[in-house]
């Protein structure tokens, strides 16, 4: 789960505020434990890494909203994998972004398919096989643009995807 400056629910930022709010992305296997999606699965074995310390810049309770449903939508698509993992990490982006990703090998997704990832009530797999509304990647991406970072998808069928977001580090715009 997400962990935002050091517990799940505090935090310095109001909904809709940028400016001076600072979150910690951080997610840690025993919170993972406790979300609700393993409550409603407790025997299921998922092997999660998740890198530590992430700083960024953004509305604490919006980031939360987007890390959960990242790392929901990687739990429910790795529901029929058998040792599944579940990764969330940055990648060097050399700027005032940070380039993160949430990673699994679950279900994954047709490439030439990616162009309705982020379209609301958009699924791209059968509501039988993995149920949702579909718009859990549009909230993604409309918190990710709100922050002035981007999001963006990779995948392949049966072999996981690997969703992309960039937001301000925490020293953008500190002056």
């Amino acid at each position: 789960m997400l962990e935002i400056d050091g517990s799940p629910y505090s935090g310095r930022g109001t909904i809709g505020r940028q400016v001076g709010a600072y979150a910690a992305l951080k997610g840690e296997p025993p919170r993972i434990r406790n979300a609700p999606a393993r409550r409603r699965d407790p025997g299921r074995q998922v092997q999660a890494r998740v890198e530590e310390g992430v700083q960024v810049r953004g509305d604490e309770q919006l980031l939360r909203t987007a890390m959960e449903n990242l790392l929901g939508n990687a739990w429910k698509f790795t529901s029929k994998t058998a040792g599944a993992v579940i990764e969330f990490g940055t990648i060097p982006a050399g700027n005032a972004m940070v380039h993160c990703y949430v990673r699994d090998n679950g279900a994954g997704f047709d490439p030439s398919s990616v162009g309705k990832l982020f379209r609301p009530f958009s699924r791209l797999h059968p509501s039988e096989d993995f149920p949702g509304t579909g718009v859990g990647l549009a909230s993604v991406q409309r918190i990710v643009e709100r922050h002035h970072g981007r999001c963006w998808a990779e995948g392949r069928p049966g072999r996981g995807a690997v969703f992309h977001f960039t937001l301000p580090a925490e020293s953008a715009g500190k002056r």
